[in-house]
């Protein structure tokens, strides 16, 4: 599991130049998405011809970065070296202007994807690889064992961070005949990890990076997971003989940037893959349809060239909580479950505890002793990989009363006394687990045991050199111990045998796995793979071995499924729509993690875990394989239509019906009004289907339409509930073979309008600061005075909603009807902004007009025109969604004033 970081703190100056851009609104400029991702002074044209474009611009001050020539899409990423905005401005507006240029792009960061957990040398027994592989939950094994199907003869790329390609489980080699036949380097070690590094590019995709460089191998363990193959050590990965490719994206530290990305999505196509695997993105929850990013990814679907690509590691962090390029529509969305087996390290009973977890009685009683029995996991490890074992003695609760047992440990002085000479019992809280371990040794504790803070129990972080034995158990069981606040004898088992549990949470989606749907209303993540548990390979400078957690290890477990299909449908020429369809019809459903049970939703599982097998052996299909009835403003999408076929050479019969899920409750406004709730609710609301037919009958070759029509349930519309579930089709058994297998395609709606969702936090008080000695102190009278040091307004605001766009004004009067001009230029595709607030600094300055995110806003060496000697209102404005720019009434704002500005 993983703690969410989200404090995201933008610094919005006022980026207003200095009378450059005057009728500056450009119809070629397509933004992309959120300003905290913008590289200063770097863009991609997209062109129609690259030569007479790079003649144009030969003699200007510009660099060219990168160039994307094929048979479909000409770019060229480039850099304006004017320092000043004025020239920069006049430059781009050229540039734009120019008759071979179709749209420009500002440059975005994309992130260095991340694991849910640090990925630590863990090398297992063959033994116990077996039951941590992933394959049974998804039928791989099944495909492997009976269909006989490598991957062979599918080229596979892997974007990444690079591939220890000498790694044994890899073949120990690079190009024809090994495991990674080809790829590319285009940024070498030293990329992103200082300011103003460049990339240094080469033909070797080697991850030569060194453990001081903090550097996490995610290449390799994404390659592993598709094609390691280690009969020794039992391991094998998903498509063993495919030709993998792996192109290097990042540095050993840091993020990297769309362009260098564009440019490996182009390169992989060139070489001929067949499945891109991306394990990167930006956080945003919009598809954004008109973006350079979702009309690359369209044409490489177009070309027959398969994209999977991971949803985020922050589905606690609620609805929305996905990113792109996973939210585009030509992009396959991967989420991930729990794998199938809990593996522990030992056993261990306390005397005196009874009664069931959650109610239960503590005694201390001389004899007959009552014994809990607990399964606990060591995770406490010396530098040479040795467990660190504890030995019997006595357990005390380390929380002293003090403050919040969520925070047990993390600070010495809210540590019990108590546990001088014995073993720590340890909550899981905000803090790490080194910490929590350093804290009760420093007390005097001799050993530890942390359990967790969610229900459902998983491998955690591993202590490495920790100076007293840690050991981590369920919260169930941390729960029974913790209650009597007293000291309890523990006997530890003295086998090392290890023990293997079936996870009762096998198969359900992590709490981690990022939420859909799209602020469009679009359903993502499409597919679910496991991502908790996986066990995988690191460079051998990181100790080879790792368990790695997290979507982006999902990823490469459905690429790597996509290539047995491709194999097995060689020379059938199937379309990437027909592959991502058959994978979604026969999908299983999990069922809800949350207490109750109940089938989960699609909005967090898309439609389901992907059984492989399933989806290669059964032909009968539907299309589309999913459907979004969208809100309830519109009757557009309340009739839908699917198609189904069966190509297979027999009759098949089903039953239809509604597998309604759980429905999703986003909000609480009780409590919080529309802050997103982190945790999503859940609660029964079922919508009504009314099919067209209740069975369908098909012989082969043929096809019928199914038109479904939605009733949405009978809930608030101010709760703005997400309904869902599974248009299933089940095999009616007398008439058709046994074979047959049940399949179905995922539905979502909202019930409510999403126009009147409420963007900004009125509960939020609106900060107005001023810089003081270094410091943001808050002021109540809103003066700039350059005279007085006084030079800059920090207004801060929080969001609850994405939207479109957020923009600026300065009004001369308090009416708001004498516009003055604009403070910087619009932002588009937001996030939600309430974890902390989206700040922007007003220095005076202002545009009068207004043009797409295309700025750095990280710097104050800005000219900007001067806003003139007087009083003036400045307005931020909000659009709702699916609101049109063009209506007033569409924009939610608030004002700050009077400002008064003195020259």
């Amino acid at each position: 599991m993983k703690t969410p970081s989200k404090l995201v703190i933008i610094y919005l100056l006022s980026l207003c130049i200095a009378g450059c851009l005057g009728d500056f609104i450009h119809a070629k400029y397509k933004s992309g998405h959120s300003r905290d991702q913008v590289v200063s002074r770097r863009y991609m044209a997209e062109v129609s011809d690259c030569d007479r474009f790079l003649e144009y611009i030969k003699n200007q001050n510009i660099k060219v970065h990168h160039t994307i020539r094929n048979s479909f899409f000409n770019s060229i990423s480039f850099e304006i070296k004017h320092l000043d905005k004025e020239h920069e401005y006049a430059t781009l507006k050229s540039i734009m202007n120019h008759d071979d240029v179709e749209a420009v792009s500002p440059v975005h960061v994309y992130k260095r994807a991340a694991p849910a957990t640090s990925q630590d040398m863990f090398k297992v027994s063959p033994e116990e690889a077996g039951y941590r592989s992933t394959h049974r939950l998804l039928q791989i094994d099944k495909v492997h064992r009976e269909l006989n199907l490598t991957g062979e003869g599918v080229f596979i790329a892997i974007i990444d961070t690079g591939v220890d390609y000498l790694h044994p489980a890899l073949g120990g080699g690079y190009g024809p005949g090994y495991t990674v036949q080809t790829g590319y380097d285009f940024v070498g070690n030293k990329y992103g990890s200082v300011p103003g590094s460049v990339p240094e590019p080469d033909s070797d995709p080697y991850d030569d990076c060194t453990i001081e460089d903090s550097s996490d191998g995610h290449g390799t363990s994404t390659s592993g997971i598709i094609g390691g193959y280690d009969l020794e050590n039992n391991f094998i990965g998903v498509a063993y003989k495919a030709k993998l490719g792996v192109y290097r994206v990042f540095g050993c530290q840091g993020d990297s940037t769309t362009d260098i990305v564009y440019q490996a999505i182009d390169k992989a196509f060139a070489d001929g893959a067949d499945i891109i695997s991306l394990s990167v993105g930006s956080d945003t929850p919009w598809a954004a349809p008109e973006s350079y990013e979702s009309k690359l990814f369209a044409k490489i679907k177009e070309r027959g060239v398969i994209v999977v690509a991971a949803t985020t590691n922050d589905g606690d962090l609620g609805i929305y909580s996905t990113s792109s390029p996973s939210t585009l529509d030509s992009v396959y969305s991967v989420g991930g479950v729990y794998n199938e087996y809990v593996v522990y390290d030992g056993t261990f009973t306390a005397a005196g505890i009874s009664g069931a977890v959650g109610k239960f009685t503590l005694f201390i009683l001389p004899y007959p002793p009552l014994i809990m029995h607990v399964e606990y996991q060591v995770l406490s490890i010396t530098e040479d990989g040795t467990k660190l074992y504890m030995t019997d003695g006595d357990l005390s609760p380390s929380f002293n009363g003090t403050g919040d047992i969520s925070k047990d440990a993390c600070d010495v002085n809210n540590i019990s006394p108590t546990v001088q000479g014995k073993i720590a019992l340890v909550k899981r809280g905000p803090c790490s687990f080194v910490k929590k371990a350093l804290n009760v040794a420093s007390a005097g504790a001799v050993g530890i045991i942390v359990y967790d803070n969610e229900p459902v129990f998983s491998n955690e972080d591993r202590l490495v050199n920790t100076t007293i034995p840690y050991a981590f158990i369920s919260l169930q069981d941390g729960e029974r111990l913790e209650s009597g606040n007293s000291t309890v004898r523990v006997k530890f088992s003295s086998s090392r045998k290890l023990i293997y549990k079936k996870n009762p949470y096998g198969g359900m989606a992590t709490f981690y796995t990022g939420l859909g749907p799209t602020a469009e209303l679009d359903l993502k993540p499409n597919i679910l793979a496991v991502s908790e548990d996986v066990y995988t390979l690191l460079p051998r400078y990181l100790g080879s071995w790792t368990i790695f957690d997290g979507t982006s290890g999902a990823t490469p477990l459905v690429a790597g499924s996509i290539a047995l299909y491709l194999q097995y449908m060689r020379n059938k020429n199937v379309s990437v729509d027909t592959t991502f369809e058959q994978f979604q019809n026969y999908a299983s459903v999990p069922v809800s993690a949350d207490a109750g049970g109940g089938i989960d939703h699609p909005v967090r599982v898309g439609a389901g875990l992907i059984q492989v097998y399933d989806a290669i052996t059964q032909t009968t299909h539907i299309s589309p394989a999913q459907i979004s009835f969208n809100d309830t403003a519109s009757q557009d999408y309340k009739t839908q239509n699917l198609t189904i076929t069966n190509p297979g050479q027999t009759t098949v019969s089903y039953r239809v019906f509604n597998n309604a899920s759980l429905a999703i409750v986003p909000y609480d406004r009780t409590v919080s009004g529309y802050r997103l709730l982190g945790t999503v609710k859940t609660q029964a609301a079922s919508a009504d289907l009314a099919f067209s037919a209740t069975e369908i009958h098909l012989e082969a070759g043929q096809s019928q339409t199914l038109t479904v029509t939605v009733t949405p349930p009978n809930t608030d519309p101010l709760d703005h509930v997400m309904y869902g579930g599974f248009i299933q089709l089940d095999p009616i058994t007398n008439t058709t073979t046994t074979t047959t297998r049940p399949l179905h395609v995922p539905y979502f709606g909202v019930v409510g309008k999403q126009y009147d969702l409420p963007i900004l936090d009125r509960d939020y008080n609106i900060t107005v600061s001023q810089t003081k000695d270094g410091e943001w102190v808050t002021v109540n009278e809103y003066v700039i005075d350059i005279a007085a040091n006084k030079t800059d307004l920090i207004i801060g605001c929080k969001t609850l909603t994405p939207t479109k766009i957020m923009r600026v004004e300065i009004f001369e009067d308090e009416k708001c009807t004498q516009l003055l001009g604009y403070a910087y230029y619009d932002t588009v595709y937001n996030q939600v902004y309430n974890h902390s607030p989206w700040v922007f600094t007003f220095r005076g300055t202002f545009t009068k007009d207004v043009a797409s995110n295309i700025y750095d806003y990280s710097t104050y060496s800005q000219t900007f025109v001067q806003v003139p000697g007087g009083q003036y209102y400045i307005r931020q404005k909000f659009l709702k969604l699916f609101g049109d720019p063009g209506k007033e009434n569409d924009w939610e704002y608030f004002t700050v004033g009077p400002v008064v500005i003195k020259r």
